[in-house]
């Protein structure tokens, strides 16, 4: 669906859904790939702006990148809801491509003091029929957001442009990306991997 920001939006959604397809994509937890990253990238990816699920957390386990308005975003969120730890020191950092409706939608989940709510709100009541996120889209968007989105899904692009995509370090340093949405093994394996004492404190944007 061609969406606000054009051919580039269009361009990015289309090589997206070429490598679900590729992939054997069904929607649901469980698909995705695996692999090492460079170092260097977890310490870009640090600098952006997103949303800290857990209030008192000084140490940051995980990013993921994701859209509003994608479903299989909405999926991961509510699973890890119900596993409790892996929430701990989780990053959110929302990019923009499914629909036209994404950039506003990410918009008010970065924006004010309430963004972990708008974010569990979104995920929540996200609606299957239209997939659509329920946060409420911002009109207009201030400059700042709609710079920090724009970066976001500029690196995110770089990465690989599907979402969910999880950044995590492990104890040994190194740093790896999982693309898709991790079943319920997988994330415990995430889980067991990381360890918040030997990451970088959290990079406020």
């Amino acid at each position: 669906m061609p969406g606000r920001d054009g051919p580039t939006l269009v361009g990015a959604r289309v090589a997206l859904f070429f490598c679900l397809a590729l992939l054997g994509w069904n929607e649901g937890l469980g698909a995705g790939n695996l692999d090492r990253i460079d170092e260097s990238i977890w310490r870009q990816a640090l600098r952006l702006g997103g949303v800290d699920v857990s209030a008192g957390v000084e140490r940051l386990r995980m990013l993921i990148f994701f859209d509003p308005d994608c479903p299989y975003c909405a999926d991961l969120w509510v699973h890890l809801q119900t596993l409790g730890s892996p929430m701990d020191g989780v990053r959110w950092v929302p990019v923009a491509y499914y629909d036209s409706s994404s950039r506003a939608r990410a918009a008010t989940i970065l924006s004010g003091s309430h963004s972990a709510a708008s974010l569990d709100l979104n995920f929540r009541r996200y609606d299957r029929s239209t997939r659509s996120g329920a946060a409420a889209l911002m009109s207009p968007i201030p400059e700042s957001l709609a710079g920090s989105i724009k970066r976001n899904t500029a690196f995110w692009a770089g990465l690989g442009a599907m979402t969910p995509l999880i950044l995590y370090r492990k104890k040994n340093g190194e740093v790896w990306r999982f693309q898709g949405s991790p079943d319920h093994s997988s994330l415990a394996e995430i889980d067991s991997d990381i360890a918040p004492a030997e990451l970088d404190s959290i990079a406020k944007p």
